[in-house]
């Protein structure tokens, strides 16, 4: 009233229009009001834009993805645990469950987690989709959990049924891995975050069949770990490191 201004009721409201540039997702817009003898408090919104839809892309040939995400966080006897394998396997999965309908028309997924994941169930498994899969279609594995060394150096995955009393037998050896893989002839990507994962090879003896010898430029594997280092994991991420950056 001093500087001659009238209170609105609260029926009453100004419209102003502004055009204002946003980008894709999240963007804050600010505003504020002011006069000669002042400025209002600032109002602050979240606005979220959504990208211009794609029209719609025809898959053409079948080409399937068939994803087995493994992961151990709890182990069956007196093995150390650990807090986010299993969660990493999960967190795998999801990545790739919404891939329809291009450019995977169909995603078949296999998860096993601690109790789930036995020595008998992983390579079970890994049998199964790689005899599915055609050459036409991907394969993904996703291992995370315990791993050690044998005397020969060689990597070798702990399932949840390892037993630390014979270790030799009840471990998952990288040939029992690969060799599935290598009679697959669909395209492979392993994703190995556990330690000494850098000691899983493709080498094969000099008298290679030409089977073998293509199954190099098919499979691919990414691991955390050099042959002598360690994996780590942290609550800081909900993740393990290697899986982390490989979500990101």
């Amino acid at each position: 009233n001093v500087r001659g201004l009238a209170i609105a009721s609260d029926k009453e409201s100004i419209t102003r229009n502004y055009a204002v540039q946003l980008n894709e997702g999240g963007n804050t817009v600010l505003a504020l009001a002011y006069n000669r003898w002042g400025c209002s408090d600032t109002a602050r919104i979240v606005v979220f834009r959504q990208g211009i839809p794609l029209a719609s892309k025809h898959c053409g040939a079948s080409k399937r993805l068939f994803v087995l995400s493994i992961g151990v966080s709890l182990y069956k006897g007196g093995i150390t645990p650990l807090a986010f394998p299993a969660k990493d396997a999960e967190d795998f999965l999801k990545i790739w469950s919404d891939q329809t309908p291009c450019p995977y028309p169909e995603v078949l997924p296999i998860m096993l987690t601690d109790a789930n994941a036995t020595k008998s169930a992983i390579l079970d498994s890994l049998h199964e989709l790689c005899a599915r899969a055609s050459s036409r279609d991907m394969v993904m594995l996703f291992m995370a959990g315990h791993a050690i060394r044998d005397t020969h150096g060689r990597f070798c995955y702990v399932a949840f049924d390892s037993d630390t009393g014979n270790y030799q037998a009840s471990l998952i050896a990288d040939r029992e891995l690969l060799r599935p893989m290598e009679q697959c002839g669909a395209r492979i990507l392993c994703f190995i975050d556990a330690c000494y994962a850098g000691n899983i090879s493709l080498d094969f003896s000099p008298r290679e069949t030409r089977a073998e010898s293509n199954a190099r430029s098919r499979i691919v594997i990414l691991h955390s770990t050099a042959p002598f280092q360690q994996a780590n994991e942290s609550s800081a991420w909900n993740n393990g490191v290697f899986t982390k950056a490989l979500f990101e």
